[in-house]
């Protein structure tokens, strides 16, 4: 997480704007879309999400 604050600080110093990481609230809102989904673009984690309960042995791209 600390290099990622160091390169927005060497950026804003670059550029002279101010560049910030999303607050937690502000991604939900971003993802969300102004819709009511349960999960971030649908209501079904399947849809959305490559995890344990839906994968197979192989890589999922």
């Amino acid at each position: 997480m600390n290099d990622i604050q160091d390169f927005i600080q060497k950026l804003n110093r670059r550029t002279g704007r101010h560049y910030r990481l999303l607050t937690e609230q502000e991604w939900e809102s971003a993802c969300r879309a102004g819709e009511r989904y349960e999960y971030c673009g649908s209501d079904s984690i399947d849809s959305i999400a490559w995890y344990e309960g839906n994968s197979v042995i192989i890589p999922t791209p």
